[in-house]
């Protein structure tokens, strides 16, 4: 059962990882993404930048991304960050990492690092609600909904070889100290 355990670890750890490389990359272009939508989404006030000015926005948010992309992502490498007070969502198959709060306050970071650049280049306030959603297309091969998704199985499944282990080990106690009542 403890090899089940540390089996049940080490997937776990694998999936992490694998949604940690596709955030690693998703994070760098995420402001970029979100510039373009919001430059484009209010026609009045992008006949405003003028095309030094835009340069200069997208080099500032390539670099504000590669920054904050490179924090969050070591804030993530922590796997307490995964496992720690965390109740997989239920029998519902859960694509997003909204119920780990630990998790979605470090990337709500990127969204904030937009903002901040988009708002010191004038951007309207009807511009600014930002919000990281997770991409829902395949990076470097990889989809990130089918991801989470094997994250929250993986954590359950831990969960429970968890509970069942220290289960096994009460019983084993008990067995234990009920013979040494009977010798006794």
């Amino acid at each position: 059962m403890f090899d089940d355990s540390e089996i049940a670890h080490q997937q776990l750890n694998q999936i992490i990882a694998e949604i940690r490389a596709v955030l690693a990359i998703d994070l760098r272009e995420f402001p970029i993404r979100a510039a373009k939508k919001r430059y484009l989404a209010l026609p009045e006030f992008a006949a405003t930048i003028t095309s030094d000015s835009l340069s200069k926005l997208k080099s500032e948010l390539k670099e504000a991304a590669e920054t904050k992309a490179l924090e969050i992502i070591q804030t993530l490498s922590e796997f307490d960050i995964w496992v720690e007070g965390i109740s997989p969502p239920g029998n519902k198959a859960a694509k997003t990492l909204r119920d780990n709060r630990k998790v979605s306050e470090a990337l709500r970071g990127i969204a904030e690092t937009t903002r901040e650049v988009l708002e010191s280049y004038g951007f309207p306030e009807a511009l600014l609600d930002i919000h990281y959603d997770p991409p829902t297309w395949f990076i470097d091969g990889k989809y990130l909904p089918g991801l989470i998704e094997k994250y929250w199985k993986a954590l359950a499944n831990l969960r429970n070889l968890s509970r069942e282990h220290k289960r096994a080990q009460h019983e084993q106690e008990v067995q234990v100290l009920a013979e040494r009542w009977e010798d006794a």
